[in-house]
């Protein structure tokens, strides 16, 4: 029991006040690691988002925003710029910006590759503009199709495929794998699509 008033001396504040700061020290740039991955992840999901939203307006024979019917739903990427943009054509071909955002600098589109009908890979200049078109014609002859801008002829092209690195560790991927001829995207956590 005290006599005096209890509490700590200046020696023990001090020493307890500079082990926090080591310990703050040592776990910040961790955290700040981890954040910056946790938006690459939500970044490529929203990619691949946007993607979906492009296939299912067009499946579904969604307006554009001004009630006209619409013909066809793009999906596309300016790496330069690094914007995502979601776009309407109606019926009288005007174009609509549906949804667009641009990517921070914890995600960098590395590389795009389309696969021919003979099974062969071929990289693509990511520093143009490439998308995907998803056909939703209202006269029900090419509904369904789907297309592939900035791309050489889409008749020869069965897969395309957008990686994305984290670019404090490229060994980190998300590659969003779309089939052309089946229409359906799929998000792999390696360069790979499986075939």
């Amino acid at each position: 029991m005290c006599k005096k008033v209890c509490g700590f001396t200046i020696i023990e504040l001090l020493v307890t006040i500079g082990i926090s700061v080591i310990l703050a020290a040592i776990s910040i740039p961790n955290i700040m690691k981890w954040y910056k991955k946790d938006e690459f992840l939500k970044q490529t999901q929203e990619v691949m988002d946007t993607l979906y939203d492009a296939r299912a307006a067009a499946l579904s024979e969604k307006k554009c925003t001004n009630s006209d019917y619409s013909e066809t739903w793009l999906w596309d990427i300016n790496n330069s710029a690094k914007e995502v943009r979601l776009v309407c054509k109606d019926s009288n071909n005007n174009y609509h910006f549906i949804k667009s955002f641009v990517l921070d600098d914890n995600v960098n589109l590395s590389n795009i590759e389309y696969k021919n009908n003979s099974g062969t890979w071929t990289a693509i200049a990511t520093n143009t503009k490439n998308g995907i078109e998803f056909i939703s014609s209202t006269d029900g002859n090419s509904k369904g199709w789907v297309g592939v801008s900035g791309l050489p002829s889409s008749f020869n092209i069965r897969k395309i495929k957008f990686t994305f690195e984290f670019p404090d560790n490229t060994s980190i991927k998300r590659t969003i794998c779309f089939d052309r001829i089946a229409g359906f995207p799929s998000i792999s956590s390696t360069s790979n699509c499986n075939d």
